[in-house]
């Protein structure tokens, strides 16, 4: 039969409460001891349980443990907390992560919805004018993500091109790079949007602008 599935929450009932701390607390020493063996590192390991006068130790011998203690005393703050987290540092670097994802998604559907938009413009009879204006505006938004985009990679890669050819082709003048980059379609598609309002201000049709 499988083992029932126990809710981390604070137990109100104090009975049950004493036994599961009385159990949880063997268990996390048997693993300590363990981990000591099996390993062959020095662990320390102190609980204070409720009700109780004494602590829970491991090492058994106090000697033993106070001696790692110390040790562990002995080393700067730094190094003390280097590695512990409470509760708020946790959270903080859990909705970091969550963050992290909703960005990578909201980056795949903005992909999707431009690619949508642009084969709605570009694959029906009707153009620019297939669209509304919540279609318009929203177009027009991610072609600017789009092309600001590309430019940070071509400005990434001119700089680059420029530090190699620096670098390896002193002197060479046949080595070419280019200063801007060719976004003369995408920079046209963008105005031409922008620049409209459902037509092209004389009430004639809105077409496609070119693509080469």
């Amino acid at each position: 039969m499988a083992r029932k599935r126990v809710k981390l929450a604070w137990i109100p009932n104090e009975s049950a409460r004493r036994s599961t701390m009385r159990n949880r607390r063997q268990s996390l020493v048997k693993k300590v001891r363990e981990l000591s063996i099996l390993c062959g590192v020095p662990t320390f390991f102190i609980v204070y349980s409720q009700g109780e006068p004494e602590p829970t130790v491991w090492p058994p011998t106090r000697e033993e443990a106070e001696k790692l203690l110390a040790r562990f005393l002995a080393l700067p703050a730094v190094e003390q907390t280097r590695k512990t987290t409470n509760q708020e540092s946790y959270l903080r670097e859990m909705l970091n992560k969550l963050h992290d994802v909703h960005k990578q998604q909201v980056r795949v559907l903005n992909e999707l919805e431009l690619a949508y938009l642009m084969d709605q413009v570009h694959y029906t009879s009707s153009g620019l004018e297939g669209l509304d204006l919540y279609g318009l505006n929203r177009l027009s938004v991610l072609l600017d993500e789009k092309l600001r985009e590309v430019r940070k990679k071509a400005e990434y890669f001119e700089v680059e091109l420029k530090g190699s050819a620096a670098g390896t082709n002193v002197g060479n003048n046949n080595v070419v790079v280019p200063e801007n980059p060719n976004l003369s379609w995408q920079e046209d598609f963008v105005n031409h949007i922008i620049n409209q309002d459902g037509g092209d201000g004389n009430g004639g049709d809105v077409g496609f602008p070119p693509m080469d």
